[in-house]
């Protein structure tokens, strides 16, 4: 097993699922709240999400997703390791 492109594979899952995270967030955000909620548009629903509670309203539970997705990633980085050292 080479130990280097294991590091490598673990940062770069890391740094991608915070990105995939943290930009998307805020739009699941305004989904959810739309879907429990009677909002004429989606533009309404973020402009009052966002004057009423504030920028950081939109990633209220962003830990919780971003500490899924990076365990999610390292099952699967782990995975794929296991079949390519045996094929």
């Amino acid at each position: 097993m080479d130990i280097k492109a294991t590091v490598k594979d673990v940062i770069a899952s890391v740094v991608g699922s915070a990105a995939c995270v943290y930009t998307g967030q805020p739009f699941d955000t305004v989904k959810v709240r739309m879907q429990v909620s009677h909002w004429s548009s989606s533009f309404e629903c973020a402009r009052s999400t966002f004057s009423n509670e504030g920028v950081v309203s939109l990633w209220k539970v962003v830990q919780l997703l971003l500490g899924y997705t990076i365990f999610n990633h390292y099952l699967l980085i782990s995975n794929n390791r296991d079949q390519y050292q045996h094929s």
